[in-house]
């Protein structure tokens, strides 16, 4: 996933859909999409209980692992940055592989990672070095890659990107605040074209001063109303908490709620979760990791 951006939506407070992904029609403000998703929704039924996956127990076992730090902009290796995994997939608890850091060549090894199971990272630096600013994934899933081994990618944001990020959508960014950002993908894990979100929490109210942007070509775009060909969004001024974030698009020229995911958000930090169509959780297995 790369960059931030987009359209201001300052969202107030209202009422959660159903689980099942109800539909959003009674005027709500903030979901004014009129175009139909482009993109592969032909797994799900919008209206219809999320969708399950069975992972195959035999495959959740923890292997050798290569973890490659990426930096969040341009891809590329980064050295002497830290991460903490939770195996849990839940940060509000206590992390479980604490310190661990990358090399020279932006890689972690020597370490096990649990295969087709999810999980949390964070990757942070000394704060005194104002490197990179903290950064967590929620629902990081990765299968044995043939070898009897993972390998996975954790994403390092740097001080940098953050600052010109806020700089082109001109907004200031609380440091006592949070910025959820991620990318809305369809069945055959492509992005989605026209979808919304909106965050919530659990008894389905919006925060206060929250803004919702999106990216055009992973770039900024104070002109794009919903995703674009790259699916990609961001929430800004998002208090820390627990919060679930919809994607809402025109399905059969209605507008349905066709996914979400879950995540703990922290201050002054950057929080990565996708949201599938079909899925309400953000937990999205590859099929290697499935039973026969």
């Amino acid at each position: 996933m790369n960059t931030l951006a987009v359209v201001a939506l300052f969202v107030g407070c209202g009422d959660k859909p159903e689980e099942t992904g109800s539909t959003r029609t009674s005027g709500d403000p903030f979901l004014f999409v009129t175009d139909e998703i482009i993109g592969d929704a032909s797994c799900y039924t919008p209206g219809d209980p999320w969708l399950t996956q069975a992972p195959d127990p035999a495959k959740q076992v923890s292997l050798p692992a290569t973890v490659d730090l990426e930096d969040f902009e341009d891809g590329c290796c980064v050295p002497d940055v830290n991460a903490d995994v939770w195996l849990s997939d839940d940060a509000n608890t206590t992390a479980d592989l604490t310190s661990l850091v990358s090399g020279a060549d932006g890689k972690i090894t020597g370490l096990e990672l649990p295969a087709c199971t999810p999980i949390t990272y964070r990757t942070w630096t000394d704060p005194a070095l104002d490197a990179t600013k903290d950064t967590y994934e929620a629902h990081q899933v990765s299968a044995d890659d043939g070898t009897g081994s993972v390998v996975t990618q954790f994403n390092s944001v740097s001080a940098t990107t953050y600052d010109v990020v806020a700089a082109v959508l001109g907004v200031s960014i609380d440091a006592d605040r949070s910025i959820i950002a991620g990318t809305v993908y369809g069945c055959d894990e492509e992005p989605i074209e026209a979808a919304q979100v909106i965050v919530v929490d659990d008894a389905g109210n919006r925060p206060d001063g929250l803004v919702i942007h999106y990216m055009v070509d992973e770039f900024p775009d104070r002109d794009q109303p919903w995703t674009s060909e790259d699916g990609l969004w961001v929430a800004l001024d998002v208090p820390a908490g627990d919060w679930t974030i919809e994607a809402w698009g025109v399905v059969g020229g209605t507008l349905q709620q066709i996914g979400a995911t879950k995540l703990r958000a922290e201050a002054d930090s950057i929080n990565i979760s996708n949201i599938y169509v079909g899925y309400g959780d953000g937990v999205k297995y590859p099929d290697a990791c499935l039973a026969n």
